[in-house]
């Protein structure tokens, strides 16, 4: 979750932190049910990141849950900065000061979470690049975040009745596509979350697009044998389509 939050949003990770810490401090220094509010507040973030980090991997979603209490300690650190702040300067410049900060933090933290955006948006603003190759710009990878080719080719061979599933982890290509799954799972590793995962061999499902870097189930192996042919292959990704009798 520490890892994660860094590279999503560092200043909130800090400052959340931070509040924690002075929402302890608070606490030693009150009596009775007084503290038990901040003890609260400290303990149930810390219960989250550890619910979090028992999940492990790196996807994003699954530090959603420590923004909650990291948002509460946040603004109390921020609120308790303030106060401090506001005993040591005069009173004029309390505003000032406050603004100041306050804007500093949100500019720095907006610009430290979309820098990889404004990478590729400043060059397509400039003309140095077209806007097709701002949306389907290589990674720092190597592999395509999207592929034209395969946008139109699925569009060319499909109708929006038609379903499309991916083997694969890009699935902003239904989007871009305008083509539906056939079950309400996207990502492959969760396929059998609500359901035997052959139910993407929907009759409907007219072509699967597999990844050559993705692991392959048996089972989903013995489905593509037994209802697809592989068509063609275009980037990383194998197109099978359904058989036709």
């Amino acid at each position: 979750p520490f890892a994660i939050l860094s590279g999503n949003n560092i200043m909130l990770l800090a400052i959340g932190l931070l509040g924690v810490f002075y929402l302890l401090s608070l606490a030693f220094q009150l009596s009775g049910r007084q503290k038990i509010p901040s003890l609260m507040s400290a303990t149930w973030l810390v219960f989250t990141f550890a619910q979090a980090g028992l999940r492990g991997g790196g996807f994003n979603y699954y530090v959603l849950m420590t923004l909650p209490p990291l948002t509460l300690a946040s603004a109390f650190a921020i609120s308790n900065i303030y106060e401090i702040r506001k005993k040591r300067m005069p009173r004029r410049s309390i505003p000032i000061f406050e603004a100041g900060i306050l804007m500093s933090l949100i500019i720095a933290n907006y610009s430290w979470t979309n820098l990889n955006f404004f990478k590729q948006y400043i060059p397509y603003k400039l003309g140095e690049i077209t806007y097709d190759e701002f949306l389907f710009k290589v990674d720092d990878k190597g592999m395509y975040t999207l592929s034209n080719a395969i946008l139109g080719y699925i569009q060319d061979h499909t109708t929006s009745d038609d379903f499309i599933y991916l083997w694969s982890d890009n699935v902003q290509y239904y989007y871009y596509a305008d083509r539906r799954p056939p079950i309400d799972i996207l990502w492959p590793s969760y396929v059998s979350a609500t359901g035997p995962p052959q139910r993407i061999f929907n009759p409907r499902t007219k072509y699967i697009l597999v990844a050559d870097h993705k692991d392959r189930p048996q089972w989903l192996i013995a489905g593509l044998d037994h209802y697809y042919f592989l068509e063609t292959h275009i980037d990383v990704y194998q197109l099978y389509r359904r058989i036709t009798y």
